[in-house]
């Protein structure tokens, strides 16, 4: 039982880990795509207008 803690332990470590990165890209990304959307105003009042035409 002493191995398959640990081997629960890493895997749940090595879970975490991957976890955290693609938190930490996805943010990136994100914080990316908000300062392109500040920088051009034009692409925010497109985004942000609701009808249509």
């Amino acid at each position: 039982s002493r191995t398959v803690s640990s081997l629960t332990m890493l895997s749940s470590t090595v879970i975490v880990l991957l976890f955290s990165s693609f938190l930490f890209s996805f943010f990136a990304l994100l914080a990316e795509a908000m300062a392109e959307t500040v920088q051009h105003p034009c692409l925010l009042f497109m985004l942000t207008k609701t009808d249509p035409q």
